[in-house]
């Protein structure tokens, strides 16, 4: 899971110009390894 997020991450660095909408599941766990990458600080919706 981690490695799917930060792949996410380096998308949204590199494409800035780009929206990315991630879908996630409500389970903590899932949520904090997303905020644990800074998702939602790159404008990542989620």
């Amino acid at each position: 899971m981690h490695q799917i997020f930060k792949a996410v991450r380096d998308l949204a660095d590199e494409y800035k110009d780009v929206v990315f909408i991630y879908p996630m599941h409500r389970n903590p766990k899932v949520r904090a390894i997303a905020e644990n990458i800074y998702l939602g600080e790159i404008g990542l919706n989620y």
